[in-house]
């Protein structure tokens, strides 16, 4: 089963938060960890730059964050 990690970063004009899923192994987290990547905006139209490292950071601690069920 394939590791995903979810990216976090912040739409520039709306502020609106924007995931992003990438493959989350150590081969790819290592490639893209000092990186810039640019993404299509679903709120504002534009295309964004953003660090992988801050956009990683924040979706670990979104992820982190959720509240777990108690099942």
């Amino acid at each position: 089963m394939p590791l995903f990690a979810t990216l976090r970063f912040h739409c520039s004009e709306t502020g609106k938060p924007i995931d992003y899923e990438v493959p989350g192994d150590a081969n790819t987290l290592k490639d893209l960890w000092s990186r810039s990547l640019l993404r299509h905006c679903p709120h504002c139209g534009q295309v964004h730059r953003f660090s992988f490292r801050q956009a990683y950071v924040a979706g670990m601690l979104t992820v982190r964050s959720l509240p777990q069920s108690t099942e």
